[in-house]
């Protein structure tokens, strides 16, 4: 059987990619509170009431301005359009970086597994067809980069998010922060369990992938 430390040491040589990958998560996990900030402020300009009433004679006075409107969809056009060109390289690195560093372990494994299947007895090959050992090298192999970079990936981007979402909540309103803190466990927990049941799951499928 294999460590999660050992899969991580056979990774030590795409510590680059790696490097891109975290990076590149940490900007987008970043840019997921801030895109909160503008859709809200998007609404909130949006959605402005026509009228209001004046408290001291009762009455309906208008406030719908139109080019205050217009100024503030300009500016909320170009606040997603720039924070998309930052999600959008921020997502292909994120992917690029791992995807590089997964396709190297997967290849690594790969290796090491049919080294072990070439040194077994002929018995060996008796009880397992050419079918199976050939199934474990193409699909049974890759799945063990779930427990390295999918689950430091979902980690990172979900504390990130999390983290930053809190303190854009803190300078907002300190009652909302409050209230947001108290849901965190509640968030990290499912991740942990995401995480946890997709492991149990390639556990089973992978077994002992080098003998």
């Amino acid at each position: 059987s294999l460590s999660v430390r050992y899969l991580w040491s056979l990774n030590r040589k795409d510590c680059s990619w790696i490097s891109l990958g975290l990076l590149a998560t940490v900007v987008s996990s970043a840019a997921l509170p801030v895109l909160g900030v503008i859709y809200a402020s998007a609404a909130n300009a949006l959605n402005a009431p026509p009228a209001i009433v004046n408290p001291s004679t009762g009455e309906w006075s208008p406030i719908f301005d139109t080019e205050k409107i217009r100024d503030a969809s300009r500016k909320h056009f170009f606040e997603f359009l720039t924070l998309g060109l930052i999600m959008l390289p921020a997502s292909v690195f994120q992917s690029w970086g791992f995807r590089k560093a997964s396709e190297s372990l997967t290849r690594q494994l790969q290796k090491m597994t049919f080294k072990a299947m070439l040194r077994q007895d002929i018995a060996w090959f008796d009880v397992r067809s050419t079918g199976a050992l050939v199934e474990r090298l193409a699909s049974d192999v890759p799945m063990m980069k779930c427990f390295t970079f999918e689950a430091a990936q979902i980690l990172l981007q979900t504390g990130l998010s999390i983290f930053g979402g809190l303190a854009l909540a803190l300078l907002a309103s300190w009652r909302l922060a409050i209230c947001s803190v108290a849901f965190i466990p509640v968030v990290m927990l499912a991740h942990i369990l995401t995480i946890r049941s997709r492991t149990r799951q390639h556990e089973s499928k992978t077994g002992v992938v080098v003998a």
